[in-house]
């Protein structure tokens, strides 16, 4: 816990903005998950992620730390945020930064059955929390969201 709390503490100050914004849109998109379409919460998410253009992040935040924010957001959440919630998240703010993000879902047979996970891509790169699993999950479809 206090590790966990030593990184958010030393983060610079103009991580703040996203990773609030993050915290705020992983909670988003939790209940739309729970209720809502998947295009449907892509285009909201999007559309709120570009409210963030009013209040802009700070030149100093860098698109490629967006990853570590959602992250972090995550990591202090009220509910374990798995990674579809992550990657949706992901997903509109790097569009709202300008960038193209697709979300990518794939599957793969694991011992217990099939297994999925998501993440993002930008530029044919993934990007996002990977967990040494992309080159085991098989694409499901790509979706580049709303926007």
């Amino acid at each position: 816990m206090r590790t966990r709390l030593r990184s958010l503490l030393n983060l610079p100050r103009g991580d703040w903005p996203p990773l609030a914004l993050s915290w705020l849109l992983l909670l988003l998109a939790d209940l739309g998950l729970a209720f809502l379409p998947l295009p449907t919460l892509q285009t909201w998410l999007a559309r709120l992620a570009l409210i963030s253009r009013r209040f802009p992040f700070p030149a100093s935040t860098d698109p490629r730390r967006l990853p570590r924010l959602v992250d972090l957001a995550a990591q202090h959440h009220l509910r374990a945020v798995r990674c579809l919630g992550r990657s949706l998240v992901l997903q509109a703010l790097l569009a709202a930064q300008g960038l193209s993000a697709e979300l990518q879902i794939g599957v793969r047979r694991g011992q217990e059955g099939i297994e999925a996970h998501a993440w993002v891509e930008h530029a044919g790169q993934a990007w996002g929390r990977l967990e040494d699993t992309l080159g085991i999950f098989h694409p499901l479809t790509t979706g580049s969201g709303a926007g």
